[in-house]
């Protein structure tokens, strides 16, 4: 530890003659890093006295060490005078001391860690609990990577900018498709089940891939997709989207921009091998647009609060959209209340309502040909923006045909509810 001492007298000497050098070592050392106590105490000293605007010179020092009934530990202040009078330390670079103090620190704090490890392992018996032992080598191991990656708290850090090269920046949108989805975007679509939100999912994936705008029917750039149903068998996907792909095909040419990928065993993404396999999909396939649903089937709870478990896969989701720029479109149930009813909000905890930057409810009026499917946005405001339908019906030229007109929705929705009334007379 010769090397650490030396840069925490350096940089005690530099401080004690110089104070405008405890500005520049507050900014990466709390104190925590010195290897020596006599040292890690004449720090905490100075920046106490910086605190209470006296400055943290030899003479004030001494005085402050009396005061605390510390200058024992000191040589009676000599040992201070000492590195006063250290001239080649004084002049030493500042941010090298600083350096070499936490790099020092770092190194025993990865010896440390590894000395746990192996004390945690030595310990374990054949009859001991393998669950907990485990555990504590994974709370450890993340103690590890933490001590490796520590950097100076001086380091430039990514994304820290002014105002004005901000905005200048970043104030383009990433559109994938304008005025609809950006990358980074996530749509969530509740409904109940039978709804139609796979179809809907279904429309959306195919549409983009074949340079279909998937509400207007317009031409837009093509965009490539991939679906990822984890509710529906392979068979049923490929009988019900057949008929679809067909009409999209009359419009576009999908080219092979548009996959899907069936998998109605489900995922659990809060498992390693599964949020691996999803992203294997989404380097293979490249999609700009990642569709995926129905959520309930993408994870487990297992002991976990709900809120727990949905944090979990909102992390895996959150770090893919990100890596790869996608915009998300996933779909999702909603728990029953009272009867047929449902509560209007996602199944499986309140932080897939606070999660989406857009979310609606696929909800049903009425019934028969004459239904209508409001959009509507009751579980979380809009962040921006976008030209999602508020209505739809099904059928048209398309498996749904959406509707912005708020008078046409509004003599659909009544149509609707009449033709229910009747019936129910």
């Amino acid at each position: 530890m010769s090397r650490a001492i030396e840069s925490e007298r350096g940089l005690l000497a530099s401080v004690l003659s110089n104070p405008a050098a405890l500005e520049v070592a507050r900014l990466a050392l709390d104190g925590s890093e010195f290897y020596s106590p006599k040292h890690e105490l004449l720090y905490a000293v100075c920046c106490d006295l910086a605190d209470a605007k006296v400055t943290p010179n030899g003479i004030n020092v001494i005085a402050e060490l009396g005061k605390r009934r510390k200058l024992s530990q000191f040589n009676n202040g000599t040992d201070v005078t000492d590195l006063l009078s250290a001239g080649s330390f004084g002049s030493g670079d500042v941010r090298y001391h600083v350096a070499r103090i936490r790099e020092a620190a770092q190194v025993r704090s990865v010896r440390q860690s590894y000395d746990r490890l192996g004390q945690m392992l030595g310990q374990f018996e054949d009859d001991g609990d393998a669950d907990q032992l485990f555990m504590n080598v994974a709370g450890q191991t993340i103690a590890l990577e933490l001590a490796i990656d520590a950097t100076a708290l001086d380091a430039p850090v990514p994304g820290l900018q002014t105002w004005q090269k901000f905005t200048a920046d970043t104030g383009r949108p990433r559109w994938i498709v304008p005025g609809l989805i950006r990358a980074n975007d996530t749509i969530l679509i509740l409904g109940a089940p039978g709804a139609g939100k796979s179809f809907l999912s279904r429309q959306v994936a195919m549409c983009l891939a074949a340079g279909i705008h998937p509400f207007y029917l317009t031409k837009i750039d093509p965009v490539r997709t991939l679906l990822v149903d984890l509710e529906n068998a392979p068979d049923q996907v490929a009988e019900e989207a057949g008929h679809l792909l067909t009409k999209v095909q009359l419009l576009g040419d999908l080219a092979d921009r548009g996959h899907i990928y069936p998998h109605p065993e489900g995922f659990n993404l809060r498992k390693r091998a599964d949020a691996m396999l999803l992203e294997r999909l989404i380097v293979q396939a490249q999609p700009q647009v990642l569709c995926m649903g129905s959520l309930y089937n993408a994870y487990r709870r297992g002991r976990d609060d709900w809120d727990t478990a949905a944090e979990d896969v909102q992390a895996v989701l959150k770090g893919l959209r990100a890596k790869y720029g996608l915009g998300l479109w996933l779909e999702h149930h909603m728990p029953r209340k009272d009867g047929d009813k449902h509560t209007g909000t996602p199944y499986g905890g309140t932080a897939w309502e606070r999660w989406p930057t857009h979310g609606r409810v696929l909800t049903e009026v009425g019934d028969g040909d004459t239904a209508v499917y409001l959009l509507e946005r009751t579980f979380r405001g809009d962040r921006g923006k976008r030209t999602l339908p508020p209505a739809l019906t099904r059928g048209g030229e398309l498996m749904w045909t959406a509707h912005y007109d708020a008078l046409e929705v509004k003599r659909l929705t009544n149509i609707a509810r009449g033709a229910k009334a009747e019936a129910d007379f």
